[in-house]
């Protein structure tokens, strides 16, 4: 049977473990917004209508609306998750934005930021990294077409691929890739009520 580690990865023949959710301090919060604000120009007022939670080491995204779970979860009830990971690693090391939540904030992101051409999107959604020349802080956003489609880690003259292997597309032309991706965007953003 294969269960959660501390980490919420599934290892096989461990017992499961509970991992509860729960709501981040002021102090959590600014730290967060400070961070979002300093890396990518996220201005702090627009994460107000998020709602952010811990789960081990990472910070999740929610709405308001979906806290409502919560005494639920603290009281027995299993529930899967609340909203999605917006960041790993959180408060210590090097935090990663997630895609989704990236996705989610878009145009919001206004620096740190690889602007690919079609040749380069299409190596890159085939899980190949990106050379460039520019200089970027730790993991960036990566744009196409003015819309944010991922985020990559900037080392050295590359931004390694951070497209999880599940959805590196190898047998896909860029033109059909984008009508999917634009048509998931527009779903994101529709049900984002309850992310």
């Amino acid at each position: 049977m294969a269960t959660q580690n501390g980490h919420g990865r599934f290892l096989p023949g461990e017992v499961k473990k509970d991992i509860e959710y729960r709501e981040l301090s002021n102090k959590e919060i600014l730290h967060l917004k400070k961070y979002l604000k300093e890396i990518y120009g996220i201005e702090p007022e627009v994460l107000d209508e998020f709602e952010f939670l811990k789960k081990i080491d990472d910070v999740w995204v929610t709405t308001k609306k979906c806290l409502t779970p919560i005494p639920y979860q603290n009281a027995g009830l299993k529930i899967n998750s609340i909203g999605f990971r917006a960041i790993r690693n959180s408060f210590e090391g090097n935090p990663k934005i997630t895609t989704n939540f990236a996705q989610l904030l878009g145009k919001k992101i206004k620096k740190n930021i690889y602007r690919a051409n079609a040749k380069e999107i299409e190596q890159y959604i085939k899980g190949y990294d990106l050379e460039t020349k520019d200089t970027f802080i730790s993991y960036c956003a990566i744009e196409f077409e003015n819309k944010i489609i991922g985020v990559g880690l900037y080392k050295e003259g590359t931004i390694k691929n951070q497209i999880p292997k599940g959805r590196v597309l190898q047998n896909i032309s860029i033109k059909e890739w984008l009508h999917g991706f634009y048509k998931i965007i527009k779903q994101k953003t529709m049900h984002c009520d309850c992310l």
